[in-house]
């Protein structure tokens, strides 16, 4: 449990699950569209979902040639994202980065999102 709580104590880790709790985000994003949508660097952006994976918050599938990430609906997980996504409808800076996901096709190129 002391796992899950460090992950979400991040802020770039925190701004990945909002991302992914967004309603633009059904389905899951690949890492390109989590780079887009955040303007972060793509060290930084992977160091932290690797955290958010390794603690069980996050999962990821392979499809085609990218890697969707997607919020993990443990138990364990489950009621702290839905406080977290209460706290998105009127979390501003969210909302306008969650209005920046693009599709994998118009922001991946092929070696970022393998």
């Amino acid at each position: 449990m002391v796992k899950i709580f460090k992950a979400y104590a991040d802020e770039t880790r925190l701004k990945i699950v909002k991302l992914l709790l967004s309603k633009q985000a059904k389905g899951g994003l690949c890492v390109c569209q989590i780079l887009n949508a955040l303007q972060m660097k793509q060290a930084a952006v992977s160091k932290a979902l690797n955290v958010l994976k390794n603690a069980g918050v996050v999962t990821d599938i392979k499809k085609g040639m990218w890697v969707y990430y997607s919020i993990s609906d443990t138990n364990q997980t489950k009621d702290i994202n839905i406080i977290i996504k209460k706290e998105l409808g009127s979390d501003t800076i969210a909302i306008k980065t969650a209005g920046a996901i693009k599709s994998p096709q118009a922001c991946c190129d092929s070696k970022r999102c393998k």
